[in-house]
């Protein structure tokens, strides 16, 4: 999830692609967003961002830095 950036994100389509090197079987994928996440995700303006900020960077908002994976990930947008 850490390497997923706004650019890999389809409002359109409604889906996220996972590029092979963020993959746990290291192929490309694309999995679909549900309605009420791409909803919240709007409402949240998470697309006014560069299209090459990762999603969860610091304070899991969106940012040029790319959050590490260390298996304490709370996600909490409305803070």
């Amino acid at each position: 999830m850490s390497y997923i950036q706004i650019k890999h994100i389809s409002v359109k389509r409604g889906t996220i692609f996972i590029p092979d090197y963020s993959s746990k079987n290291r192929k490309d994928g694309t999995v679909t967003i549900p309605d009420k996440v791409l909803k919240l995700m709007i409402e949240l303006d998470i697309f006014r961002y560069p299209d090459n900020y990762y999603l969860f960077s610091d304070k899991m908002r969106p940012g040029s830095g790319r959050r590490s994976n260390n298996g304490n990930i709370s996600i909490n947008f409305c803070n």
